[in-house]
This record gives C-alpha cells, sequence and structure tokens, in this order.
C-alpha cells in the first residue's frame, strides 16, 4: 500500500489530480484496506478535492477520515489541510455567502499547526 501512497503524493505533488482521482478510486474500491489506510486515503482525496475547487467535498473528506482514524485530526498534515479547506471555502463563496467562520476556522487551524510545529 506504501507504494500506492507514493506515487499518489507524486501525483498530488505535480498537480496530475486526473491520475490521482483514479488511483484513488481504485484504492477506496479494494476491499482489502484496514481503517487506518482508508482514513489516509481519504485525506488524499480531500486534497485533491481542494485543489479542484470543491471544498465542501474536502471537507466532507476530512471529516470521514477524522471518523475512521480520529488521531488524524491533530496532525500538522491534517492542520494544514484544514486550514486550506476552511479559508477555501470562505475565498470561492459567492460574493454575500462568504462565512466569517470558515476565516475564523482557517486561522484557527493554521494557529493551532504553527504552535504543533513552530519551525
Amino acid at each position: 500500500m506504501s507504494e500506492h501512497f507514493s506515487l499518489l503524493d507524486r501525483y498530488l505533488e505535480t498537480g496530475d489530480l486526473k491520475r490521482a482521482e483514479i488511483l484513488i478510486a481504485r484504492l477506496l474500491r479494494a476491499e482489502n484496506e484496514l481503517p487506518g489506510e482508508r482514513a489516509n486515503i481519504l485525506l488524499r482525496r480531500a486534497r485533491v478535492r481542494l485543489l479542484a475547487e470543491k471544498p465542501d467535498d474536502a471537507l466532507e473528506d476530512l471529516q470521514m477520515s477524522y471518523s475512521l482514524q480520529p488521531e488524524l485530526a491533530g496532525s500538522a498534515e491534517a492542520l494544514e489541510l484544514s486550514g486550506d479547506i476552511y479559508f477555501a471555502r470562505f475565498e470561492l463563496a459567492s460574493v454575500g455567502f462568504a462565512e466569517r467562520a470558515d476565516a475564523d476556522r482557517a486561522l484557527e487551524c493554521y494557529e493551532a499547526l504553527i504552535a504543533r510545529e513552530p519551525d
């Protein structure tokens, strides 16, 4: 499974969202993954959906990954992704519909990330 995660991370780094989505779909259809693996796949799908400007879908995947593996919620990767998702929701909202709470939540995530990883 780690080779799939490496390949998936490479697709994300290069911005190849289509290949990332295909690999994620294939991994999620596999019946043999453990809850932790599924949580990590969903975390990566959340990143793909964020990059595809679908922050609501990304947030849904992020929350699902937390339900499968609650300890992910405090990880640096998850805090950064969470902040990015909430900020994107604020930024991409139609004029007049932007939620100040999304911007505040993004700030909270970034502050928690800085407190956790000060370097």
